[in-house]
């Protein structure tokens, strides 16, 4: 009877942990800021200058742009990687940036990204430089 109970109780053991092994990942996922990421655009902006006669013009250009939603919201992060118990995992950075001219949309990027890096659109929670995050729609 012992023997039996103490079989049924390893065995039971081993099922749960086969199954905490296969929902592992998910759960961890499910503990970290879910996030929205894409990489920026190229939109058009009215750029004035001035012709050597003085003369101001306009003309449309395109240029780095990040939408005005993601800007307005406050702190602006780009994706990363950072190396936790010898894995590669995926984080956000914190950036500063520099903006210029706006449209209906958008803000002109003058400084601070590149076209290269991919920014977080939307999190599921507040976000902190080098946060672990979980990318939704990779």
């Amino acid at each position: 009877m012992k023997k039996t109970i103490s079989i049924s109780m390893m065995l039971m053991f081993f099922i749960a942990m086969f199954i905490f092994t296969l929902t592992a990942r998910t759960i961890h996922n499910s503990q970290i800021p879910n996030v929205t990421a894409a990489r920026l655009t190229y939109e058009d902006f009215e750029i004035e200058y001035t012709l050597e006669s003085g003369q101001v013009m306009t003309s449309m250009q395109k240029r780095l742009a990040i939408p005005q939603s993601v800007y307005d919201k406050g702190d602006v992060y780009i994706i990363t990687t950072i190396h936790i118990n010898g894995e590669e995992r995926t984080a956000v950075q914190k950036v500063h940036l520099e903006i210029g001219n706006e449209n209906n949309e958008f803000y002109e990027v003058v400084n601070g990204l590149t076209g290269l890096e991919i920014v977080v659109i939307d999190s599921d929670r507040k976000l902190n430089d080098e946060n672990e995050v979980y990318i939704r729609n990779k």
